[in-house]
């Protein structure tokens, strides 16, 4: 088949694709075998919380084209390059046991003397972060800049009252690369759910109802995004989002939002079929800001917190839906 011919096969074939009920969400995904720019994919107009996932494209993958495929991307693409001497990586094998042995035994006498089935009562609170001085150097900040698509500059800092100031420079200039449409983001993450021996496990929210948030802004919109821990590849951009709205003074906020209000997207997109959050797969928790108003910022963060609140209206989707027809695609 010449090379033209194979091209309009494969634009046939896509087209017909997205045509097809329930492959609709799945060609958005990963844009099955077909070779894409994370930067168009992530940055079109048309997406819904444009920078949510270029901030997890940026971390994870080094290269701005890859070729998504029902695979996914190489285990070596995601790893990285370890630069670590031989002696350095036997030390922090070592180091891992040694804090591992202790806290295995704790997770050990929970299991044995506690079972939780996921019922709590009303008002009980639980922190996901308070920070300090030493939690502050756990989270992962992320901006353009790091992947080559902008000049935005970020970090997470102690702040004068000894909590989290998230703050930067916001630059919404577009390099001159012919590939990235649009530019302007910073990010704050949360670092993965680690057990004994550094495993990695979800978060588990279950039994809540609300998160809290006490901050202090600069009256800039900022977007709240949960990253999902999905089994399959298809699903691995799966994020939920809530805009955070501050209010610019001297004065603490503390802001309540209900999980059932936050909305899925997938590749940066707001989905046509919503649904409430799994609450046992939550992978990690972040703040993102890509509000396109280039400029200085600052959030001063003092807590995250969990709440069951049996007041709640709703526990599953809260945000009205609309009924569609089998062709309205």
């Amino acid at each position: 088949m010449s090379t033209m011919a194979s091209q309009v096969y494969k634009h046939l074939c896509y087209n017909h694709l997205k045509t097809i009920p329930g492959l609709h969400r799945l060609v958005i995904s990963c844009q099955i075998c077909f070779p894409i720019s994370v930067k168009s994919a992530a940055c079109s107009k048309n997406s819904g919380i444009t920078y949510c996932q270029a901030r997890h494209y940026s971390a994870k993958m080094p290269k701005s084209n890859l070729i998504m495929s029902m695979q996914g991307p190489k285990r070596s693409q995601l790893r990285g390059k370890d630069d670590r001497s031989l002696f350095k990586v036997l030390t922090d094998g070592l180091d891992i046991i040694r804090v591992g042995i202790p806290k295995f035994k704790k997770e050990m006498r929970d299991k044995i003397n506690f079972d939780f089935d996921g019922r709590r009562d009303h008002g009980d609170f639980e922190y996901f972060v308070k920070f300090d001085e030493k939690i502050i150097n756990s989270w992962f900040v992320s901006a353009d800049s790091d992947s080559g698509d902008g000049k935005s500059r970020a970090e997470l800092i102690v702040s004068p009252n000894i909590k989290a100031l998230f703050c930067g420079n916001l630059i919404t200039e577009v390099p001159q690369d012919g590939v990235t449409k649009r530019s302007g983001f910073c990010n704050l993450s949360s670092p993965s759910n680690k057990k004994s021996f550094e495993q990695v496990i979800p978060y588990d929210w279950t039994g809540y109802t609300d998160m809290t948030l006490r901050v202090r802004g600069d009256g800039r919109n900022y977007m709240i995004v949960i990253q999902m821990d999905r089994k399959w590849n298809v699903h691995q951009s799966d994020m939920y989002n809530y805009p955070l709205y501050t209010r610019g003074g001297p004065y603490w906020q503390e802001v309540n939002i209900p999980l059932s209000k936050f909305f899925l997207t997938a590749a940066g997109r707001i989905q046509d079929s919503q649904e409430m959050i799994q609450l046992h797969s939550i992978s990690d928790l972040g703040i993102t800001l890509a509000d396109g108003n280039p400029g200085p910022f600052q959030l001063e963060i003092d807590y995250i917190a969990l709440v069951n609140n049996k007041n709640a209206t709703r526990y599953d989707f809260d945000i009205e839906m609309y009924e569609r027809g089998p062709l309205d695609y």
